[in-house]
């Protein structure tokens, strides 16, 4: 296992571990705004590292892994920040991922082309 593997999954068993203990130990009716800010960084970094580690085990190359699991974190904090404000819809839900969708491709083109280029 390669040492960012490692990392990944470390930081990913801590942050389910802060998201359920802060689920279990705090009322979300009644906890203050650092409660709901902590809750939400540790539902983003544990779905970029669930996503991340998914993404490597179907195909075993990290970086694009890494990145799609950050745009599968984007797209679930997204939809429940749209939640949370009231605005998540059909056709916000669908712009989300249709930026999503363009900057991945776009980023999956531009890398591919660069590594083609390559000198080594």
């Amino acid at each position: 296992m390669k040492w960012y593997v490692a990392v990944v999954s470390v930081a990913t068993i801590l942050s389910l571990t802060g998201l359920a203990i802060i689920s279990i130990k705090f009322d979300p009716f009644q906890s203050g705004q650092l409660i709901k800010f902590l809750f939400f960084c540790s539902l983003f970094v544990s779905s970029w590292g669930l996503g991340t580690l998914f993404f490597l085990g179907l195909k075993d190359d990290f970086t694009p892994a890494f990145r799609r699991g950050l745009w599968l974190a984007v797209a679930v904090s997204g939809t429940i920040m749209l939640s949370r404000l009231q605005l998540l819809n059909i056709l916000n839900f669908s712009i989300l991922l249709g930026v999503i969708v363009a900057l991945e491709w776009f980023l999956t083109k531009t890398f591919q082309h660069k590594k083609e280029e390559s000198w080594t």
